[in-house]
């Protein structure tokens, strides 16, 4: 039962450090004159997005919140991926 628990914590641990280096390259590339339709961007948006969505929209409560010109759900996600990474161990 011990090496199971251990297993799933090390998938989880990866798989946070999968979508938070995602986040990363996301960040950069938002940055760069990109076409909406680079299949890279495509695949870093698949693997971000369901995680960023939720902040934004729990975010979006929050008018003074709505119209920073700063993506305020991307920092709090990071955040609480770093949480999650801590937390593990």
């Amino acid at each position: 039962m011990y090496g199971l628990l251990t297993v799933l914590i090390t998938i989880v641990r990866t798989l946070l450090y999968v979508i938070n280096f995602a986040m990363l390259v996301r960040a950069i590339m938002s940055w760069l004159p990109i076409d909406e339709d680079n299949r890279l961007l495509m695949a870093v948006c698949m693997i971000t997005e369901p995680l960023i969505h939720p902040v934004r929209m729990w975010l979006d409560r929050f008018e003074s919140l709505r119209h920073s010109p700063i993506d305020i759900s991307f920092i709090v996600t990071s955040i609480l991926i770093f949480v999650a990474l801590m937390l593990i161990g």
